[in-house]
């Protein structure tokens, strides 16, 4: 346990008002257990920045320090990481899952419920080291980080689509927030088109002129625990991507029903899937982007990606 006590980040909003519910779970343990602890709430878009800038002014120079923790979705913890940036990327943090799909939480086997998790983050004794996703657009100024992974075309399409859904908050609310996913799964087919990739992969070069689903990932678990990679892991030094070109709506859903069931789909020879330290991505066409569940918005990539090993209480 970090005998510095705990500053405590909330998103109250995350996973549909889960995040407001499970930041009281843990105050009040915190309380019972007599940890100090400071709390503050992210409670609108950029201001994670600032709670993490006043954090590391505060105490980002001492090597005795709060416990960073963050209680909230994977968006929520992509946001403090960008907010570390390179500068503080010594600061440990640590995570409590509060959101709708918690891949990061299900890669790293964090428990589940609340006071469990957190019990076993006070027993942690020192940080362990996770690797993200860095990448950097030439098409733009984008420099960013990825803690589950980014899309390109139709899961990105998924992701905007339920996002955008109103059932997206009532699912949530009844813990069926993977549901929304689905339907907009069904939705993007048709919305989606396919794409010319070429890419370079530890630098050899592959094109596929009918790309309809790209994903670089750091672990096996996107769209709320769909082990698309299998293999993935966020210690092996390794980004995996996965690329599927557009084929037909039935034989999609009868690769995603592999996916659910096993991790079959790794076999269907519309699945390709590589490991590299680094990758490079050009897509000339503007196509729908997402990071971690938050999207990027519509347009043309000319990335260059690698992994980082970064700090984490857990």
């Amino acid at each position: 346990m970090n005998k510095n006590g705990i500053y405590l980040v909330i998103n109250p909003a995350a996973g549909g008002g889960k995040g407001a519910r499970v930041g009281e779970q843990i105050t009040i343990a915190l309380k019972e257990r007599n940890i100090k602890y400071e709390c503050v709430e992210s409670n609108y878009a950029g201001d994670m920045k600032n709670i993490i800038n006043n954090y590391c002014e505060k105490y980002g120079v001492e090597i005795e320090r709060p416990l960073l923790l963050i209680i909230g979705g994977d968006g929520t913890l992509n946001e403090a990481i960008q907010s570390l940036g390179k500068r503080y990327s010594n600061i440990p943090l640590s995570y409590i899952a509060a959101g709708s799909g918690n891949d990061f939480a299900r890669s790293v086997d964090l428990p589940k419920k609340p006071l469990q998790a957190l019990a076993h983050i006070l027993a942690v004794k020192q940080p362990k080291w996770i690797e993200v996703g860095h990448y950097k657009n030439q098409m733009g100024s984008e420099d960013s980080y990825f803690i589950n992974n980014l899309g390109l075309g139709f899961d990105a399409m998924i992701v905007k689509l339920a996002n955008e859904s109103l059932a997206k908050k009532w699912l949530n609310k009844l813990g069926l927030g993977t549901l929304s996913y689905v339907f907009a799964l069904l939705k993007s087919y048709f919305k989606q088109a396919s794409y010319r990739i070429t890419l370079s992969i530890d630098g050899q070069i592959k094109t596929f002129d009918t790309a309809f689903l790209v994903t670089i990932t750091n672990h096996p678990y996107f769209g709320g625990g769909v082990a698309i990679a299998p293999s993935a892991s966020n210690s092996d030094g390794l980004l995996d991507l996965v690329v599927v070109p557009k084929i037909t709506l039935a034989k999609l859903v009868w690769l995603f029903i592999r996916m659910l069931s096993g991790g079959h789909h790794v076999l269907s020879k519309d699945y390709h899937h590589y490991q590299a330290e680094s990758i490079k991505v050009t897509i000339e066409v503007p196509v729908e982007g997402q990071r971690d569940g938050e999207t990027l918005g519509k347009k043309a990539y000319q990335i260059s990606i690698k992994s980082e090993k970064r700090q984490m209480w857990l």
